[in-house]
């Protein structure tokens, strides 16, 4: 869902090589979710380029509500940065 397509120039048929989108869908690789004691995690790993990291905040109240979709029996809290991840609590 948050994953940006890599784009395909139109008069060569070759992929574009885009830096940001590659640093911003490589941070993405490293987002997980875990489960611990009826409280789920949702960990986002910020890219360390700053243009990237801008799309991935733009993506973020998308990625809640659609969490939260997901799972309606959990309460999220917004997005909080701890070090190199954005976390979102829920709790039943």
């Amino acid at each position: 869902m948050m994953i940006i397509p890599k784009e395909i120039s139109e008069t060569t048929g070759k992929v574009k090589i885009n830096a940001i989108v590659n640093l911003y869908n490589t941070s993405l690789r490293q987002t997980y979710g875990e489960f611990v004691n009826n409280k789920l995690y949702i960990c986002v790993r910020i890219p360390n380029n700053i243009e990237a990291a801008k799309k991935l905040d733009d993506k973020l109240v998308k990625l809640r509500e659609s969490i939260g979709n997901s799972y309606p029996e959990y309460s999220f809290t917004g997005f909080d940065r701890k070090g190199s991840y954005y976390i979102c609590v829920g709790t039943k």
